[in-house]
């Protein structure tokens, strides 16, 4: 089996057995009702921060645990991970406080029927499927480029996601201050147009490369916060379970499309291709990002009042 049919194929296993198990859903959830709108952006997007930490050190980590247990015992590891999680969950974690009913209950057919639930939700799935392809594309690239073996990309990539995570929290604050939600979402869209673009082109030079990937990370970082905490404020209470639910569906069905299209992409049009590819997504949703509604990050009045 070639390499990248099976980044591919890893890529989707990846999304789902995550999507399967619910774990961000359930995580974003409780945020949302244990924070305060005020630093709700900032919470979750130290959620967002946890989860890219942990997908970098898995890739740091797989080779030489694979090395040692082969891959059946990657999912034996992973099983063993969710097992000791559990006391955790139960014991460890606080129970979120009771809300009163604001409207009517939860349905997946309310959340499906809100066309700007369905834009974030179409927004979080075309995230995962540009970030999914971006590292499929990217190893090939800095082998090829920078002359880094897989076994030491962490050292791009550990000092990039913290790089681009650092001034995020800012400008969550700037964005809660000044109710200017929408304007930094077009914003970190389009930084991710432009870095895929950025990277179909100039991905041979080093400087282009990392500069590319550094733009990308750094819109990926904000938008992960961004869009839970725009879909919580969007629904009352007793309708966030399932409004994020489905976020959390399109969320892992996006890796899923991107990690099988980048695939096919790579073999065809190579690493320019898939770059190219995760950039046409980013364009697709810009042009539906300028639909959303202007207040749609605005804390609703039934935060305003409780919390």
């Amino acid at each position: 089996m070639s390499r990248m049919r099976l980044s591919g194929l890893c890529s989707a296993a990846r999304s789902a057995i995550t999507g399967s198990a619910g774990v961000v859903l359930a995580a974003s959830a409780w945020l949302a009702d244990v924070t305060r709108p005020q630093v709700r952006s900032t919470a979750l997007a130290i959620l967002g921060a946890g989860m890219g930490l942990s997908f970098i050190l898995a890739l740091v980590l797989g080779p030489v645990v694979a090395g040692f247990v082969g891959v059946s015992g990657i999912f034996d590891l992973t099983a063993m991970l969710a097992a000791a999680a559990i006391p955790l969950v139960i014991w460890g974690i606080p129970a979120a406080p009771r809300q009163q009913p604001t409207g009517a209950p939860a349905s997946i057919r309310a959340a499906l029927a809100d066309p700007q639930l369905l834009r974030l939700d179409a927004g979080i799935f075309l995230l995962h499927a540009s970030m999914t392809a971006v590292f499929i594309a990217s190893p090939l690239a800095l082998e090829k480029t920078l002359g880094i073996p897989g076994s030491a990309h962490w050292k791009v990539w550990l000092p990039m996601l913290l790089l681009s995570i650092i001034p995020v929290f800012p400008l969550f604050r700037i964005v809660e201050r000044r109710q200017l939600a929408k304007p930094f979402f077009i914003a970190a869209v389009s930084a991710l147009a432009v870095a895929l673009v950025l990277a179909a082109g100039t991905w041979h030079s080093g400087v282009g490369l990392i500069a590319a990937l550094f733009l990308y990370f750094l819109g990926f970082n904000y938008l992960e916060g961004a869009l839970p905490s725009m879909i919580s404020r969007r629904v009352p209470p007793e309708r966030k379970g399932a409004a994020l639910g489905v976020y959390s569906s399109a969320q892992f069905l996006g890796g899923f499309a991107g990690g099988s299209l980048g695939g096919i992409t790579l073999g065809q049009y190579g690493v320019s291709g898939v770059y190219a590819m995760a950039g046409a997504m980013a364009a697709i949703w810009l042009i539906m990002a300028n639909d959303l509604a202007t207040g749609i990050g605005a804390a609703p009045a039934h935060e305003k009042t409780t919390n």
